[in-house]
């Protein structure tokens, strides 16, 4: 009598090493799995201790069958039931509860046995119904070898290495898988949609640390080992074929149970999305105490084929056991109801044989799932097929998996390709459908193989930046990394391209890929930190003219940029900004300005040297006054009034001439105002001290006039530094022209009026071309020059074009019209919110000096 025993226990006890121990040590042998992988695996774990010609492998869709075969290796499905094998052993038992294959699980558990031995393996939670259905039943418990605990909950980005996230449905596993590449540098990805070929291949990849983290449904949950250490549960609700409903406790622990293997901990966690796991959920899984079974699905083994009646009678059978609990209608039967609505497939089932190869045919599997109607219909021409001819014909089979040969196309695309060819490789094994069975059995696998990977190599493309995985690999190790630099800056770490190296700045390669940047920062960082060193010295040795300052602020060492130009204390005395680095420190920054600072002075003493004449020492008095607001302005001021200019001596004049400070009828500037050598660096230094965002447009240098430039807050007093002033009513765009123009031609004007009759003169045509004004804009200029049109003069020959010089006009009502700058008692300054110092805490020697004494 066949002595039967239970090893029960959790997930990482061993279980399944002890029947594949027990199993060889047999004379013969058969051991059912629950997924076909599985069998695959130890069907190839078998033929490594017992060599190939003695173990087979039977799945639905594979047989490989020695001649002088001893131990088999199958799905629960397809185990042989009448072989007679010394050794039997059924592997995760407690899916006999299991509402769509529980029925098969349960019927090997009350009717399969070995001569010798049986051996059930599984969850501890269908030990109470073992003992009710099995009373001689032997139970044994199995421990964990290692502890499993929960931690608190972690967002994908901050998950560790070697885990795996638990979604459940296709589109979760992708949509998680992406943000992994993202993030992390790539996964592998398991979920049932997959061929065993590709999901082992997706396994192996992680097994073998090209990636360290794998997303997947519940089927990792099922005898997978996987060299996991942490399990992150994106979702804790699934949809089980009717409708969605929570996890049970025994789901999350065989799921959970997956981290840590052997004596290795493992750790279990949610999404911060999902939120914690309640306490009482977290006891059950970490001491693995789950609620018992309260029955096992169970349907009649002893089906009757009189007649489609006798069939439908025989499905409906209740088990006379109360620990057992009839199938809910499964897809066979549902395929039979659908089926039988058929006419044509009514008019056929006369013969216990045609009911049977109905029935055989409803159990075609449907691996697509979704494409029920479609199931169906291949269904019925099959049977018509194999009950009018015997056979399928062959020139259908080849039509059929010929169509499927083809390895283009998208993820999905494949997904479906690779369900249908499995159908038919299941169909092909059927040697009394097919003739030449073995050969379009071998066929339809190999196009099964071709699909499944060209999947994996979609895969692989979508969900890994091999580039970024193999970087995370290197960086596992400790030490420097190996790296190249390029002629053109290319930065090759351990071989790999990463990104470019510009003098001091890094930038990482993300082409083709969002790849996983902080992977390519930090190999960088690792394989460049001595050439960056070198690089810093250099920049610290090197002459003047490494540097450069560009149009637009930036700061360039051998014309790569490491800094730029900020707001500084005044006008011609900017800050220096060093760029953000993810290579330097703060120390290591502050020796780039430290090195800069110096060659900023010289650069801007040496290009503004022209304007540095307003630090002449020889100036005194009202002279010095002036030249500091001339400094302060940017190089020009209106005309002060009447009483500082009188108050310059012959010597300070003297001075003014040698130093070519010009003084017009309207203004005082340094004639450098209009150096186009130093036109953009004027531009730029007034945007940065007055913190516009952008650089202002530059008017062009050859231009006398400007009528239509862009207004912007401070426009007038950025125009002044390129010598342009302002003219026109308020509420209007000003007319602006350049202060060495206008004097010109207010001069031009006062002869015109000296030699005039009466007061009044004509106006010649081309007056305003030299500043290209004309119309309107000309006639401001005039008015604010104080001329103004008149009559013709009595006994003069010409009719029109007279004007008049008129300055009382021009004191009063020109001025309230905002036409002149009022200048009474003020030197204009662009700074007119600073305080004005009491003349009794002025230095005699500063340059206010003068200017308060001339004020009192």
């Amino acid at each position: 009598m066949s002595q039967v025993t239970a090893l029960l226990g959790p997930t990482n006890t061993g279980k399944t090493y002890a029947a594949i121990e027990r199993l060889l040590a047999h004379q013969s042998g058969v051991m059912g799995f629950p997924l076909r992988l599985l069998a695959r695996e130890n069907y190839e774990k078998a033929v490594r201790l017992k060599g190939k010609d003695k173990v087979a492998l039977i799945t639905g869709e594979e047989k490989i069958i020695p001649t002088r075969a001893q131990y088999y290796m199958c799905t629960v499905e397809s185990m042989p039931l009448d072989m007679g094998a010394e050794f039997v052993a059924i592997d995760e038992i407690q899916l006999a509860a299991d509402p769509e294959r529980g029925h098969v699980f349960t019927d090997r558990l009350l009717y399969m046995r070995g001569k010798e031995e049986t051996m059930f393996l599984g969850a501890a939670t269908i030990a109470p119904l073992l003992k009710q259905l099995l009373p001689d039943v032997e139970i044994r418990t199995a421990p964990r070898f290692s502890t499993l605990s929960y931690v608190a909950p972690k967002k994908l980005s901050r998950i560790p290495r070697r885990s795996a996230v638990i979604v459940f449905s296709a589109s979760q596993v992708y949509e998680t898988a992406e943000y992994l590449r993202v993030h992390r540098g790539g996964c592998a990805v398991v979920l049932g949609a997959l061929s065993p070929r590709t999901r082992n291949a997706q396994v192996e990849m992680y097994q073998t640390g090209e990636v360290d983290y794998l997303v997947g449904t519940d089927a990792i949950g099922m005898g997978l080992n996987l060299d996991l250490e942490h399990v992150t549960f994106a979702k804790l609700r699934k949809f089980d074929g009717r409708h969605p409903r929570p996890l049970r406790a025994d789901e999350v622990g065989q799921i959970a149970g997956r981290a840590g293997r052997h004596t290795r901990d493992g750790t279990f966690s949610t999404t911060p999305e999902v939120g914690g796991i309640e306490e009482t959920l977290v006891s059950m899984v970490e001491n693995h105490n789950y609620p018992p079974l309260r029955h096992l699905n169970w349907r009649n083994p002893n089906l009757s084929f009189d007649n489609l009646d006798a069939l439908r009678r025989s499905l409906e059978t209740i088990p006379n056991d109360p620990n057992l609990r009839r199938l809910r209608v499964a897809d066979d039967q549902l395929a039979l109801d659908a089926l039988v609505k058929e006419d044509a497939v009514l008019g056929l089932c006369r013969s216990p044989a045609a009911v049977r190869m109905l029935w055989d045919v409803c159990q075609i599997p449907d691996f697509r799932k979704s494409l029920t109607d479609q199931h169906h219909a291949l269904q019925q021409s099959l049977f018509i097929s194999l009950v009018k001819e015997g056979h399928l014909p062959t020139t259908l089979v080849e039509e059929q998996i010929e169509l499927l040969n083809k390895d283009d196309g998208d993820i999905d695309t494949l997904v479906n390709r690779i369900a249908a060819i499995r159908t038919w490789t299941y169909i092909t094994h059927r040697g009394d459908w097919v003739a030449q069975a073995d050969t379009w059995a071998n066929r339809a696998r190999a196009v099964d193989d071709k699909l499944s990977d060209a999947l994996h190599k979609r895969l692989t493309q979508r969900f890994v930046d091999r580039r970024a995985a193999f970087l995370v690999q290197k960086l596992k190790g400790e030490g420097p990394l190996m790296c190249e630099i390029g002629e053109k800056g290319e930065v090759l770490v351990e071989g790999t391209p990463v990104g470019a190296l510009k003098g001091l700045t890094f930038t990482p390669d993300l082409s083709g890929s969002d790849g996983d940047k902080a992977a390519l920062l930090t190999a960088a960082r690792r394989g460049l930190g001595p050439e960056i060193q070198n690089r810093l010295l250099q920049l610290e040795n090197d002459n003047d003219g490494a540097y450069r300052l560009d149009e637009a602020g930036a700061l360039l060492w051998r014309e790569a940029r490491v800094g730029s130009l900020s707001r500084g204390a005044s006008l011609w005395a900017p800050e220096i900004s060093i760029d953000a680095n993810d290579f330097l420190d703060g120390a290591q920054k502050e020796r780039i300005a430290i090195r800069l600072a110096p060659w900023l002075k010289a650069f801007l003493k040496n290009r503004l040297a022209p304007f540095y004449v307003l630090k002449d020492p020889r100036m005194t008095g009202s002279l010095k006054g002036l030249a500091y607001q001339m400094w302060e302005d940017g190089g020009l001021i209106m005309r002060p009034d009447k009483g500082v200019m009188d108050s310059l001596t012959e010597t300070d004049k003297a001075l003014m001439s040698e130093l070519k400070i010009q003084v017009t009828r309207r203004a005082i500037f340094v004639r450098s105002v209009f150096n186009s050598k130093i036109w953009n660096l004027r531009g730029l230094l007034w945007s940065l001290f007055n913190s516009t965002d952008e650089i202002m447009p530059l008017p062009e240098f050859d231009q006398a006039s400007l009528s239509d430039f862009k207004a912007f807050k401070g426009v007038q007093s950025y125009l002044r530094q390129f010598g342009f002033l302002a003219f026109g009513p308020k509420g209007q765009a000003p007319t602006y022209v350049r202060a060495d123009g206008l004097d010109r031609l207010e001069g031009k004007l006062y002869a015109l009026f000296k030699n005039g009759a009466n007061g009044a003169f004509v106006m010649p045509s081309d007056i305003g071309e030299p500043l290209k004004l004309q119309g309107a804009a000309l006639e401001i200029i005039l008015s604010a020059c104080g001329y103004t049109p008149t009559e013709r003069p009595e006994g003069s020959e010409i009719s029109d074009n007279f004007y008049r010089r008129n300055f009382g006009k021009r004191n009063t009502k020109q001025r309230t019209e905002g036409k002149l700058p009022k200048t009474k008692n003020k030197v204009h300054s662009h700074n007119a919110n600073k305080q004005t110092t009491k003349t009794d805490d002025i230095n005699p020697d500063s340059p206010f000096a003068a200017l308060a004494a001339l004020k009192r």
